[in-house]
């Protein structure tokens, strides 16, 4: 027993090493988009957010952004953050970041009965019907 106590106070004085952070920096902003009805943007949050380490970015990613709600569940579940490849639209079936009418979604884009809408992947929610020029695409998820 006293040879363990020597050797645990011999360890406990050695200097710890502070671990270096891993991965890559991404812009993470900080204000969510949502995953449920609708994140209202506020003025200045493009300019809101933090660099946080992740392992690996995938390629054409720009940035990434928390996610708000359980409507894009389980593929996408409430406070991940998920990568964006910024460009101005998506294809149908794609799961994108969307602002309407002035709040964020994430959602997938989807086109029935010659009308566009998000979609939730979640079946709780119903479709957001897209109407006239007030929806822009952010650019589209990329799902690691």
């Amino acid at each position: 027993m006293e040879l363990n106590h020597v050797k645990a106070v011999a360890q406990a004085e050695k200097p710890i090493k502070i671990a270096k952070k891993r991965g890559e920096l991404l812009k993470v902003y900080s204000h969510p988009a949502a995953a449920g009805y609708g994140q209202h943007l506020p003025d200045g949050c493009d300019n809101d957010y933090e660099n946080v380490y992740v392992p690996c970015i995938p390629a054409g990613v720009e940035f990434g952004i928390r996610i708000s709600g359980d409507s894009m569940s389980p593929e996408i579940e409430d406070g991940d953050i998920v990568f964006v490849k910024r460009q101005p639209s998506v294809e149908i079936g794609e799961i994108g970041i969307f602002i309407y009418d002035g709040d964020a979604f994430c959602k997938k884009l989807v086109y029935r009965d010659k009308q566009y809408y998000l979609r939730s992947t979640n079946s709780k929610y119903k479709d957001i019907p897209l109407f006239g020029d007030s929806v822009y695409t952010v650019g589209k998820v990329i799902l690691s």
